[in-house]
């Protein structure tokens, strides 16, 4: 009997192979959270499965019908034939090779992630099905927040994130149950990945080892953990938690870890025997990361408009890289191409149409046929205002804005506030965006007697005397070495100053001295980079809050004009720079000294603050200390004759200073590897502290820094090229930012400063990963298989099910169709086996695998040896040669 529905309720008419749902205008799409939110309550407590049980897709809707967003948590749906089964959450992670999921996550918030999983060996029916059940879930909690499409092996990081302890591919079918039970069943898993590992099932073959990578046999009843010589720590520990979750769930806690070293040779070969022999007709199959090792992000990184099915006449380009965020309205659907290895990202507006939402992922599949990507790429629709990070890392100037936060401003500085495009109102000042706490200020102390500065000259550094500390010229390179105390600690920073007209060989041999430098205080210091023009607030407070930085070129010209401009720059501290000595030098958001052999002016900008005209007084001193009580002050507006014609005449000059300034965004980690190919980048979701090893090379991108991490055990040359590191990153930038933009710091484990730790919870001295972590988790299992008794329950009991043979049919060339040829012994019964083996099966299993196939063989019960009926094997008094070889 059908349902009835109220008349608000919009009617789903079941169909010969889909549900279909009548078309919803763009008035029935929800267009803001309130609305869209009272959406999804009120058709998520709608019960679908009494109306449509008269077919296999009405049943498997009906597994939807107790979904509420109220419910939060991870829910996980399989797919059998045309029907689902909820998924028990112990399982969950388990995944079979032969079928397709469906994966749901419902946060706290009422927002949703929804994927549909299928796995390499699905059929193109379970491929149909599973698309069709994914949407129409996607329509019963009013449209996830996030849909995707995920393939085996290469699923994305928002997938990823919701199996923190890793995926397990198992092989089997639609129809096969995930077995609990004490049988034996050899499996192997290769593990690859770090901090989300995938454990693959191959064939339990010597070709499936690599030293990259940890291998779990799963030989009833132990579970080998096999770990590969340059296999990093992090992917250790992961391999373990994994065989103890398989331990645990698939069998019943009745068997035990252990864990094999590739140094350890006396085990090596012990677990060299467990594997079976090399087949050449049967190639192992290795899952890969989705990376390709070919880079086509310079070429492929595009924004589409997307209004239809086809891709050449409804997809037009709407912008190329370097992207910007106004390029998204609001009532359309854009689709994001950053190339074959990374997912294809269909963004809907809060305003678009609900056709635009639903048939969002069919035209991301269509999009990537059409440019021939691999049928494993990821396709995912996200919704205006729940955009994953990885899609906000591909726009240049993305903000993120605090949703539960408003603040407050006078009407004075309105005009440098930033508004929100969605809900209209003020979240932020822009200078709020533009953090420069990388070296902590509080409770810092800077003494003139703790900094030094070095100038390179003919290769080699030269000191500078104090009382230039804070003179610069943009012709050379120098060095400053700040020692401050911080906490009742002292710290040291190392920065190394480029200007802007050094040659290529200085710059080269300026990062070469530093990391000298670096190294003779023993890695015990902060190293950063800092281009001409992009100081940060912490170096200009070692320097006394203010710079001088001169020009070569009019310094080797000696003008008899000398133009210096006067900027705040941030925080107070004051940055003065030589210009050339005309009116198109001149900004009216700066003081200007004008010195000349006659004349000496002080020039007010109009919008110039009154630090700046006053330390304008304070440098003239400085600069020229027989005019410090002769000048004249010219404010903007009001210039005279005299004045114009010491610059050579009036001209046209700048109302403001056009700096490009990145906004700090959430952090980002990768693990740094470095490969025969190259650089390669492997992200770190949800990074915690126990991330870092001391034979790891970490970065952390913030968008407007990068902090390279180095753990001790890095050799030298590969901690000499970290600008090279940091320049191969930005070479694969989706966003296209520039080097010259961004603040490089260089860090090793264990000196880490407050800017870097800062991002990281409950950072400590000793809360970094590596060996010790390795040990304790090492450990942890032995003190468990202590406690485990495998005897009790060791008997492989997969003969109870098979047919009785007695042993003379069982050693025919002929054998009955329903005997397995490779497990003769499983047909005999309890008697016969007895007679033959001349041991029970408890201590048949109990015998390692090379050689129970000894004596399967020497009983003529492997597949390749047959007896015919009148053998004298068939005698009892020929048998008893099995015992003495069991006693030898």
């Amino acid at each position: 009997m059908r349902q009835k529905r109220s008349s608000s309720a919009p009617v789903r008419v079941l169909t010969h192979k889909r549900l279909t749902a009548t078309p919803l205008t763009v008035t029935d799409y929800p267009r803001n959270q309130t609305t869209r939110a009272s959406c999804r309550s009120r058709v998520s407590s709608r019960r679908l499965g009494s109306a449509m049980s008269g077919s296999g897709l009405g049943a498997a809707i009906d597994a939807f019908s107790e979904v509420s967003l109220d419910r939060s948590g991870l829910f996980i749906w399989k797919l059998e034939g045309r029907r689902l089964h909820l998924v028990e959450g112990n399982d969950h992670g388990f995944l079979l090779e032969g079928t397709a999921y469906i994966v749901l996550q419902i946060s706290l918030d009422k927002t949703s992630s929804l994927h549909f999983w299928t796995g390499r060996n699905a059929t193109e029916n379970d491929v149909s099905n599973i698309h069709d059940l994914a949407h129409e879930l996607d329509a019963t909690i009013c449209r996830a927040s996030i849909f995707s499409k995920e393939v085996q092996g290469h699923e994305s990081l928002c997938f990823l994130r919701l199996f923190p302890e890793g995926l397990v591919y198992l092989e089997g079918g639609p129809h096969t149950s995930l077995s609990r039970t004490a049988r034996y069943v050899k499996r192997l898993y290769v593990v690859t990945g770090r901090k989300h590992v995938r454990a693959a099932c191959e064939r339990p073959t010597v070709s499936a080892l690599d030293p990259s990578v940890s291998v779990i046999l799963d030989g009833y009843p132990r579970v080998y953990v096999w770990i590969g010589s340059k296999c990093g720590y992090v992917t250790r520990v992961k391999a373990i938690q994994v065989a103890r979750r398989i331990r645990n769930w698939q069998r019943k806690g009745k068997a035990h870890v252990v864990v094999i070293d590739e140094k350890d040779e006396e085990l090596n070969k012990t677990f060299l025997k467990k594997l079976d022999e090399e087949r050449e007709e049967s190639p192992v199959h290795r899952e890969t990361n989705g990376h390709t090792g070919i880079d086509h992000t310079d070429e492929t990184i595009t924004l589409r408009r997307v209004s239809g099915d086809r891709v050449l006449y409804d997809m037009p380009y709407a912008a190329r890289k370097p992207l910007q965020y106004k390029y998204l309205v609001s009532s359309s659907c854009y689709l994001l191409d950053t190339g074959p290895d990374n997912p294809v990202f269909l963004w809907v507006g809060s305003h678009a149409p609900v056709s635009e939402v639903s048939n969002a992922i069919s035209r991301g599949k269509t999009f990537s046929e059409h440019k021939e990507y691999p049928d494993n790429v990821t396709v995912s629709r996200v919704l205006e205002g729940h955009e994953p990070l990885v899609f906000r890392q591909a726009f240049n100037d993305w903000r993120d804005r605090p949703q539960s936060q408003t603040r407050k401003y006078s009407a004075g500085n309105m005009g440098r506030a930033l508004f929100s495009r969605s809900s209209k109102r003020t979240v932020a000042k822009v200078s709020d965006t533009l953090s420069e706490d990388t070296v902590e200020e509080n409770n810092v102390i800077f003494t003139d007697e703790q900094l030094e500065v070095y100038v390179l000259k003919e290769n080699s550094l030269e000191c500078v005397e104090k009382w230039d500390n804070g003179t610069f010229s943009n012709g050379q390179c120098y060095i400053i070495n700040n020692q401050h105390l911080a906490d009742r600690h002292c710290k040291r920073t190392l920065y190394y100053w480029t200007g802007c007209k050094t040659s290529a060989s200085d710059r080269t041999r300026i990062v070469e001295l530093a990391m000298v430098m670096e190294e003779a205080y023993s890695h015990n210091v902060a190293l950063v980079r800092v281009l001409d023009g992009k100081e940060p607030s912490h170096m200009l407070n070692a320097l006394g809050n203010s710079m001088i930085v001169f020009d070569t070129d009019l310094e080797e010209a000696s003008p008899s004009v000398q133009v210096f401009s006067v900027r705040e720059f941030i925080k107070g501290n004051i940055r003065v720079a030589q210009v050339p000595p005309t009116a198109t030098s001149l900004n009216s958001s700066a003081a200007f000294v004008v010195i000349s052999p006659d004349e000496c002016f002080l020039w007010y900008g109009r919008r110039s603050g009154g630090p700046e005209r006053e330390y304008a007084k304070y440098i003239l001193g400085y600069l020229h200390p027989c005019k410090m009580y002769d000048y004249d002050i010219v404010t903007e507006a009001k210039e005279t004759e005299v004045f114009w014609s010491v610059l050579g005449g009036r001209r046209q000059y700048e109302a403001e200073y056009i700096t490009t300034r990145l906004e700090r965004r959430n952090p980002r980690l990768f693990h740094c590897c470095v490969e025969v190919s190259g650089l390669s980048f492997d992200e770190t979701i949800d990074f915690s502290q126990e991330d870092f090893t001391e034979q790891d090379l970490m970065l952390l991108d913030t968008f407007d820094q990068i902090f390279l991490w180095c753990g001790t055990n890095i050799d030298a040359n590969t901690r000499n090229t970290f600008g090279d590191v940091a320049q191969a990153y930005l070479a694969k930038d989706q966003a296209g930012r520039d080097s010259r933009d961004l603040q490089l710091w260089y860090i090793c484990q264990g000196h880490e400063p407050h800017g870097f730790t800062k991002y990281f919870r409950n950072w400590t001295s000793k809360g970094f990963g590596g060996k010790d972590v390795y040990d304790l988790a090492r450990k942890r299992v032995r003190q468990e298989n202590a406690r485990i008794d495998v005897s009790s329950d060791i008997l492989d009991k997969t003969h109870v099910v098979k047919a009785k043979y007695p042993y003379k049919m069982l050693v025919r060339g002929e054998l009955p169709s329903d005997v397995d040829p490779t497990n003769k012994q499983q047909h005999l019964t309890d008697k016969d086996f007895l007679e033959v083996i001349r041991v029970s099966r408890f201590q048949f299993c109990q015998l390692p695998k090379w050689k129970q196939k000894q004596i399967l063989k020497m009983a003529h019960l492997t597949s390749g040896h047959m007896t015919p009926v009148s053998s004298p094997l068939t005698d009892k008094a020929s048998i008893p040669c099995l015992s003495l070889h069991l006693q030898s």
